[in-house]
């Protein structure tokens, strides 16, 4: 079970169709809404229908915490060396769960709409972003408490590596919003992902935060000339997660094994623009697709969203954003 889609898409042609052919095991791929409570009600029911799902990192801790995916050995069930497991990105193994590729969001914004903001004149850092003296205009924003609560702590002053310790705090919350309220008069918001690239081609706003697989289906695919600024990108994972008592696990093993390839990875990147979750695979994919990857522009200003953090606060923190939205 996935998004469906352009991933749907690079599955069946990477994966699901190559797993049959040379194991002889059927893949039926569907898509389905990411909400673990289907997941949960199979579990309970003890009536596994439905065996591998695409799912957020804080959903594969919760379902993990509630007993309701299988645990995954990384050396025992799939196979993986110490030398594998180092290749991974920060976060992408999780006691029930394994990331195959990366989204991650970086701010853009229209050349053509914007020619004075030049690669030495635009914005550099999230900073920038909230410096709307220096670069007026309107900021598309999610409509939601991650993410939007990191950034605006980064902009004021808040380290990476202290991140997660100030935002655990009353204190950091506050001080969140209170720096959120200065981008707030400025703000347009964006409650689904295809208004990201749209927001942008509409004029609708000036600096977009944009999922770095849409921006570079617009850039790539489309031919818009949409600027990127890779500082202060933040990023999770694309998880596959396994329902508990499935009768199919082992296949399910041997078909998260096959596509944790680095040369699928590679190729899934080329069709997706999902990063993969592997270091050497970045190394695989297209010499001239290799700029466009967010991976390739990683460094200490990029955050991995936690997903335990947001597995124990999100419910909270989102009541506290409605609040603040809502003033």
């Amino acid at each position: 079970m996935n998004w469906g889609g352009a991933m749907m898409d690079a599955h069946l042609a990477l994966f699901y169709g190559p797993f049959t052919k040379a194991s002889g095991v059927k893949v039926v791929a569907d898509t389905w809404s990411g909400k673990i409570s289907q997941i949960r009600a199979m579990v309970e029911a003890k009536s596994i229908s439905k065996d591998m799902f695409v799912v957020n990192p804080w959903d594969v801790v919760q379902g993990c915490d509630e007993g309701i995916l299988e645990r995954i050995d990384p050396k025992k069930d799939l196979g993986l060396s110490d030398a594998d497991l180092k290749d991974f990105y920060e976060g992408a193994i999780e006691p029930c769960g394994v990331a195959t590729d990366i989204w991650t969001y970086i701010w853009s914004w229209d050349n053509k709409k914007h020619p004075e903001w030049t690669a030495a004149t635009g914005p550099k850092t999230i900073k920038d972003i909230y410096d709307v003296n220096k670069f007026p205009g309107k900021r598309g924003i999610g409509k939601r408490a991650y993410m939007n609560l990191e950034m605006a702590l980064q902009a004021d002053g808040v380290s990476n590596k202290d991140m997660y310790t100030v935002l655990a705090t009353p204190e950091g919350v506050k001080r969140g919003f209170a720096k959120f309220d200065q981008l707030k008069p400025h703000a347009v918001w964006w409650t689904a992902t295809p208004q990201q690239a749209q927001f942008l081609a509409d004029g609708v706003s000036d600096i977009q935060h944009i999922v770095g697989a849409r921006w570079f289906d617009a850039k790539v695919n489309h031919k818009k000339d949409f600027a990127p600024m890779w500082h202060g990108q933040m990023y999770s994972y694309n998880m596959w997660a396994i329902a508990k008592g499935t009768p199919r696990l082992k296949e399910s093993f041997d078909l998260l094994k096959f596509m944790l390839k680095p040369d699928g990875l590679a190729r899934q990147a080329e069709m997706v623009a999902y990063a993969p979750a592997r270091k050497s695979a970045l190394k695989l994919v297209k010499a001239e697709l290799q700029p466009e990857m967010p991976t390739a522009y990683f460094g200490d200003d990029t955050l991995y969203l936690s997903a335990q953090f947001w597995t124990e606060r999100l419910d909270a923190y989102t009541k506290q954003f409605e609040a603040w939205l809502s003033k």
